[in-house]
């Protein structure tokens, strides 16, 4: 099964920051598109992510599901400095 990485983006944030909103401002999105991907990813896997309240949590497979999410953004982070592929473009490389 994969997932859509705005779904687990917004997942991760949601876990972290504990609220709809300040995820939405986070991710440049409103509050309803947050609660559209948690629903979505909800519907995917077949249960509850988030235990909505003052602040929000995850349940227990919400929170492994919010830990795959940092994973995968952690070996996207390797991967791109093995490559350099954070390099500026516009940066040209001289040899003397």
């Amino acid at each position: 099964m994969q997932f859509p990485p705005h779904h687990l983006a917004a997942l991760s944030q949601v876990l972290r920051l504990g609220s709809f909103d300040a995820a939405a401002a986070v991710l440049s999105v409103t509050p309803s598109a947050v609660s559209q991907r948690i629903k979505a990813l909800e519907d995917q896997v077949g249960t509850t992510l988030v235990l909505r309240g003052p602040p929000c949590s995850g349940t227990e497979a919400g929170q492994r599901i919010a830990k795959h999410a940092e994973d995968i953004g952690l070996l996207e982070a390797q991967l791109t400095r093995e490559l350099a592929l954070d390099r500026d473009p516009s940066a040209a490389r001289l040899k003397v």
